[in-house]
């Protein structure tokens, strides 16, 4: 798939990840809050908001996109974790984690930090290792990697959550995040091609441009910054 259609198709099947000024705002000051490493309180993120925020909260709770734990915090937002998952995201001295391959390859830009990024080839276990800058990436080990992308069957964000069928989108085991992955090479994607026929594999430096395009531009320029 030609990469402006594939662009297209994913704005119109997902969107970006915030659909309102509101929630665009709390999901970079979440990530910001959430890359210092800890988890993040709600009343720090929402702080000037007034009730917006906490609509804003509540949208993002209905499609998927935050993770609280027990003690109401945030640990998750938009793709940025502190919970473990395959892909590791290094800023500074902070070691965090993204829901899917893609994920890593636009949080810089909402940051407006570097990242050092580690994953593994699921077919051939290789390690993988990017540096992604906020508007390029720098390095890409091996040289050959590349992304898979899958799109859902269909826009999902509702009161129910962000779904396909019975299974969320989003989440490290999501059915886009968990089709989002990182391979050593296009030879690698064959197998697992095979039970995954739609699937669109790109050059990293042709995800990169997807991901800016499709959720970081959107984000950024939502939120008015």
């Amino acid at each position: 798939m030609e990469r402006g259609h594939l662009i297209h198709a994913l704005t119109e099947t997902m969107g970006p990840e915030s659909e309102t000024r509101e929630s665009a705002v709390f999901v970079l000051r979440a990530a910001a809050l959430l890359s210092e490493g800890s988890p993040v309180s709600v009343k720090d993120v929402v702080k000037g908001m007034e009730g917006a925020g906490e609509e804003a909260l509540a949208h993002l709770q209905s499609c998927d996109e935050i993770t609280l734990n027990d003690a109401g915090r945030i640990t998750a937002i938009a793709g940025m974790s502190l919970d473990p998952t395959p892909h590791r995201f290094q800023v500074g001295e902070q070691t965090l984690y993204t829901w899917c391959a893609v994920d890593a390859l636009f949080f810089p830009a909402l940051l407006g930090r570097t990242a050092d990024v580690t994953s593994h080839c699921p077919v051939s276990g290789v390690e993988i290792r990017l540096t992604v800058r906020p508007d390029k990436v720098m390095r890409v080990d091996p040289l050959g990697t590349v992304l898979s992308v899958v799109i859902p069957d269909r826009r999902g964000c509702g009161p129910d959550g962000c779904v396909t069928g019975a299974q969320p989108l989003y989440g490290a085991g999501g059915a886009f995040c968990g089709n989002v992955q990182f391979f050593r090479s296009n030879a690698d994607t064959g197998p697992w091609l095979v039970d995954h026929p739609d699937a669109v594999v790109l050059a990293v430096v042709d995800a990169f441009e997807v991901a800016r395009a499709v959720w970081a531009e959107p984000l950024l320029s939502k939120a008015g910054y």
